[in-house]
């Protein structure tokens, strides 16, 4: 007769050893990986841009309101420093466009057209320039 006792223990030890092992793999199957690809969105862009979609709150509006009109009137200010540069002017420095020789060019370009000399850039100095 076979002794068969050894092998049906060992076979026990193997299943209780491993089956830990199993549960912890089984259950790192079924958690959502957290991933290097982004997530997938079901939305539509083609529907609403993000840019329509409304702010968290009143201030984060206004801020992102006051950027775009920043970046709108730094791009002429810089646009007409360049043609105040071309007219001959002094204009100073590239990069500060507060500095005095960029306002005392305005105010002295408002004086010869009859603009009132404010030294700052308004529509009818723009329109005098050229920018």
């Amino acid at each position: 007769m076979i002794r068969t006792w050894p092998l049906r223990v060992m076979t026990l030890m193997f299943f209780l050893t491993l089956s830990p092992f199993l549960l912890v793999l089984i259950k790192d199957v079924s958690k959502p990986q957290n991933s290097s690809v982004p997530f997938k969105s079901h939305r539509n862009e083609r529907s609403t841009p993000r840019t329509f979609i409304l702010p968290a709150s009143p201030a984060v509006a206004f801020q992102q309101e006051k950027s775009k009109t920043l970046d709108k009137e730094i791009h002429i200010y810089r646009k007409c420093w360049f043609r105040m540069k071309d007219l001959g002017y002094d204009v100073g420095d590239f990069r500060d466009l507060s500095n005095v020789y960029f306002v005392s060019s305005i105010r002295e370009i408002q004086n010869s057209h009859g603009i009132v000399p404010d030294g700052t850039l308004n529509i009818p100095t723009i329109k005098q320039i050229g920018c």
